[in-house]
C-alpha cells in the first residue's frame, strides 16, 4: 500500500463514520497558523497541531498498513484516530502545497556535477549557523558522530539555553538529534541510538525541574524518544561494558523526581523490567 492510497482509505473511513468520535470537526486545525512544520516523504506526513498544546501528528505506512500516531492524550486513551491525525489528512488533501518534502531536491542535486555540490555546501556554509556543525558531525565515522550528537545535546539542554533559543527552535533542533538517532536504530547501531536518546530525556527532565514547568516541549515528544529507547534496549544484545553504561544511565534518570516521570511518561522502572533488574 502506498502513502496515496492509504490516505484515501482513511478518508473513506472517515466519511463512512466508522471512526471514534474524537476525529470529527477537524476542520478547524486545516490552517496554516494552527498546523506548522508539514512534511512529506515517501512513507508518511508529519506535522505539528496547534491544539490546547502542540501536538505531533504523524501517518505512515507500516508493514502495508496506515498507521497513525498524535500525542495528544484522546489518541492515547482511546486510541484509533483523532481529530488532529484528521486534520492532518485532511489538510494533504486540500493543500498538498504545505507538506514540503525533499524529494525532489534530492533527484537534482544527485544529478548535479561535484564542483557545482561544494559551491551549494559553500553557500549554506556562509548562510547557515549550523551548517558547519552538522557537515563536520556527518563527515565523523558512525560512533564519532554519536558521541559529537551526545555533546550537543547536553550543551542544547542547559536552563541557560532558554534564554538563547525560542521553545520552537529548541524542540526543531532537539527533533533533529531525535530523527539521527532513528536513522542509527535502522543501521543497528544501538548503543548510539540509545546514547541520544538517553541524552535526550536526561536533558528534557533536567530542564523540566530547573524551570518547573510542564509544558517546555510538545506533549508526547519526551515519551516518543523513551519508547524508542526501550525499544533498541530489547534489540540490542549488551556486553558487560555496554550494559554497566545502560545501568548507569537508568541509575542517573531514577534521581529525578517521580512527578516529572507522570509529565514527560518516561518511567525508568520499564528499562529495569526489560534488563531484569526488578
Amino acid at each position: 500500500m502506498t502513502l496515496k492510497l492509504g490516505l484515501r482509505n482513511f478518508q473513506r473511513k472517515k466519511r463512512s463514520n466508522k471512526m471514534h468520535s474524537t476525529s470529527k470537526n477537524p476542520s478547524f486545525y486545516v490552517n496554516p497558523s494552527r498546523m506548522i512544520n508539514c512534511r512529506k516523504t515517501k512513507d508518511y506526513l508529519e506535522a505539528q497541531v496547534l491544539g490546547t498544546n502542540t501536538y505531533r501528528v504523524r501517518i505512515s505506512i507500516k508493514d502495508k498498513e496506515l498507521s497513525e500516531y498524535c500525542s495528544c492524550p484522546a489518541f492515547a486513551n482511546f486510541g484509533g484516530s483523532c481529530k488532529h491525525v484528521a486534520a492532518v489528512a485532511a489538510a494533504y488533501e486540500k493543500h498538498p502545497e504545505w507538506f514540503k518534502g525533499f524529494e525532489g531536491i534530492i533527484r537534482k542535486l544527485q544529478n548535479t556535477s561535484k564542483e557545482k555540490l561544494i559551491e551549494i555546501v559553500e553557500l549554506i556554509l556562509n548562510s547557515v549557523s549550523e551548517a558547519r556543525d552538522i557537515i563536520e558531525s556527518e563527515l565523523g565515522n558512525e560512533s564519532d558522530r554519536a558521541i559529537e550528537y551526545s555533546k550537543k545535546i547536553r550543551n542544547l539542554l542547559t536552563a541557560d539555553s532558554m534564554g538563547e533559543n525560542s521553545v520552537e527552535n529548541l524542540y526543531r533542533r532537539l527533533d533533529s538529534f531525535f530523527q539521527r538517532a532513528r536513522g542509527f536504530f535502522k543501521s543497528k547501531d544501538y548503543m548510539s541510538c540509545m546514547s541520544i536518546c538517553y541524552e535526550i530525556v536526561k536533558g528534557c527532565l533536567s530542564l523540566d525541574d530547573k524551570w518547573g514547568s510542564t509544558e517546555i516541549f510538545p506533549e508526547g515528544f519526551v515519551s516518543e524518544v523513551w519508547d524508542l529507547y526501550l525499544k533498541t534496549l530489547k534489540e540490542v544484545k549488551l556486553s558487560k561494558a555496554e550494559l554497566d553504561v545502560v545501568r548507569n544511565q537508568i541509575k542517573r534518570l531514577n534521581n529525578f523526581e517521580s512527578y516529572l516521570f507522570d509529565q514527560e511518561g518516561v518511567y525508568p522502572g520499564e528499562a529495569e523490567k526489560i534488563l531484569g533488574l526488578v
